[in-house]
């Protein structure tokens, strides 16, 4: 399933690039976003204006009726960013946690870029997710999207307390 999103991140640019891969943002990230316990950056490897992050999620959130099977801990992600600075973009991966074996049957992947628009920014991310699981793989898609497009909204209001918080500093 292929999805997008958009969002105005009441920063600058630069600003909001700054703050894209702080750890202090991503720790305050459960607050602005639904279903997530925690937040944490696990590395960040600087190759020049270029960056390869790698960050953990721990939802929150009950789980679905269709979710049977699924324990809590399988519900963790590591999403690994490849961002160019040149480009304001990045490419990005997410893995579950779950067991090797179970691998093929979930891929998620996409697009990252970040457009100037004098003191906003525009984010816009592109994925595709895939759940390759007979009669529920559908509907897991589409619930799966739904709590991305909720998270990405409330990381957009994250992205501009912290850019706010430090221009003002």
């Amino acid at each position: 399933m292929q999805w997008k999103v958009e969002h105005i991140v009441s920063a600058p640019r630069s600003e909001v690039e700054r703050v894209l891969f702080d750890p202090a943002t991503t720790a305050i990230l459960p607050r602005f976003m639904p279903g997530i316990a925690k937040a944490s950056v696990l590395s960040i490897e600087s190759r020049g204006r270029d960056r390869v992050v790698r960050k953990r999620f721990e939802p929150s959130m009950k789980l679905p009726a269709f979710a049977k099977g699924i324990d809590p801990e399988m519900t963790q992600w590591v999403e690994t960013v490849h961002w160019s600075g040149a480009a304001h973009e990045a490419t990005f991966v997410i893995d579950a946690n779950v067991p090797a074996e179970w691998k093929k049957y979930f891929a998620s992947h996409g697009r990252y870029r970040l457009e100037a628009r004098g003191n906003e920014t525009l984010r816009v991310i592109e994925g595709e997710l895939t759940v390759r699981v007979p009669l529920v793989g559908s509907i897991a898609e589409r619930y799966i999207v739904g709590v991305l497009r909720e998270m990405f909204a409330g990381e957009a209001q994250a992205l501009s307390t912290c850019a706010a918080a430090q221009v003002a500093a």
